[in-house]
């Protein structure tokens, strides 16, 4: 049991071997673990077509600290990046919210949305002494590009399901009842309405400055 758990925990913690492989830039602030991560291609030429149309628009960032060849995660952090633009400020409003601690900023270009979007900072509380000094770590990120949230999609499965006691059993009806059993099962990703894309960063050292 011991020997499945840790293979159960392996493929947890591992992305899929697609991963793109990138180079974090890790320090310390204040004693805690700052993590800048690469995440080309988040901003997808999808996205990037919508970003002025007055809309939120979100990406959330998964990230898993570990150490190297351990499957032992020491830190999971969620980063949650919303882009709107102000048509009457032309300008893209950016909100970052991590660990209940919310960060703003303000951008006049496409270009420097893209540089936000695709260098996420993750600010954590895991403080750099948590860190061995002489040992590698890794980390493991996997970017949703406009999610649809579970409680929109629960809030959809309710108003699609047929009110109870409807005898209607009229070929349009049997159709879009299929339809919306396909829609309430499918709780695949491909449902969510996302781009999913993961990463991987080379080995790194425990950031200087994290001695006690």
């Amino acid at each position: 049991m011991r020997a499945a758990a840790v293979v159960i925990s392996l493929m947890l913690t591992l992305p899929a071997a697609d991963a793109t492989l990138v180079t974090v830039e890790a320090r310390s602030e204040k004693g805690l673990l700052t993590l800048a991560v690469p995440t080309p291609g988040t901003l997808t030429p999808k996205l990037a077509g919508k970003l002025k149309d007055g809309l939120k628009h979100i990406v959330r960032y998964s990230l898993s600290l570990r150490p190297e060849n351990d499957p032992t995660v020491l830190l999971h952090e969620e980063l949650t990046t919303e882009v709107l633009w102000e048509l009457w400020d032309e300008a893209f409003f950016i909100s970052h919210s991590e660990a209940g601690l919310l960060r703003r900023s303000r951008v006049r270009t496409a270009d420097k949305v893209r540089g936000i979007l695709e260098r996420p900072q993750f600010h954590t509380a895991f403080p750099v002494t948590g860190l061995e000094p002489a040992r590698r770590y890794v980390v493991d990120v996997t970017v949703e590009v406009d999610p649809v949230s579970e409680e929109v999609k629960e809030r959809v499965r309710k108003m699609l399901v047929p009110p109870p006691g409807d005898a209607d059993t009229s070929p349009g009806r049997s159709f879009l009842g299929n339809v919306i059993q396909l829609f309430i099962k499918d709780d695949s990703s491909s449902s969510s309405g996302s781009a999913a894309l993961t990463f991987r960063s080379q080995p790194f050292l425990r950031p200087g400055g994290g001695a006690p």
